[in-house]
């Protein structure tokens, strides 16, 4: 065999993952981490949905399902509740209620192979919160949970590219020294529970286990 068809084989083995996300933080922060940990052993796929509705991106699921090695669809919960509450103040209501919709992708995903749904709650932010703070407070949005970066290395944090990637240490840096003890207290929350789900939860962790399997 012709060293360009190894070469070309080689490239062929890599795994492919597609990580679906709901806001430009989960791709700044993948970014960072594709950056950081040197992933030349994987393709790893960011995508923001131009249709943000939840099924919009379950189509997307769908669709990478058939194309990728793995799917993980990242969702912060409190984008759900705040639809949910939304949909109560509705008179003549659609059915599903925005909950059931998600119950409902939620048992489909939990009989597929290859596809991972790992949840934030409320956001992406409560699991950089754990690198600094070991806490199982159950915080309801992102302006309850903010409060909480006072006093630590993120009491200056915003949801900016600036701020994610400019400085002396993009956010990335900033979090990894403490990443392991983030990783020990997400885990130590246990699993997200459909049936319960106003409770603490960021499933970041799984991420990284899944792309650190490979």
């Amino acid at each position: 065999m012709s060293r360009g068809r190894a070469n070309r084989n080689r490239r062929a083995a890599k795994p492919k993952f597609s990580v679906i996300v709901d806001g430009e933080t989960e791709i700044w922060y993948l970014q960072l981490m594709k950056q950081h940990e040197g992933l030349r052993h994987i393709d790893i796929k960011p995508e923001l949905p131009k249709k943000k509705k939840m099924a919009d991106q379950f189509e997307l699921v769908l669709e990478n399902d058939r194309i990728y090695d793995k799917v993980i669809w990242l969702v912060d919960l409190d984008v759900v509740l705040k639809e949910q509450a939304e949909w109560e103040r509705k008179s003549g209501r659609s059915s599903p209620s925005p909950v059931e919709e998600f119950r409902g992708y939620f048992q489909r995903i939990s009989s597929m192979d290859r596809v991972h749904l790992l949840v934030n709650t409320p956001c992406l932010e409560f699991w950089y919160l754990l690198h600094y703070k070991n806490t199982s407070r159950y915080f309801s949005d992102y302006n309850s949970l903010i409060r909480e970066f006072r006093g630590t290395p993120l009491e200056d944090y915003e949801k900016s590219e600036r701020y994610y990637k400019q400085g002396r240490q993009n956010l990335y840096q900033k979090l990894v020294t403490e990443q392991v003890a983030a990783i020990e207290r997400a885990s130590g929350l246990g699993e997200f529970n459909i049936e319960e789900m106003a409770q603490a939860k960021t499933e970041m962790f799984r991420l990284l286990e899944l792309i650190r399997a490979v």
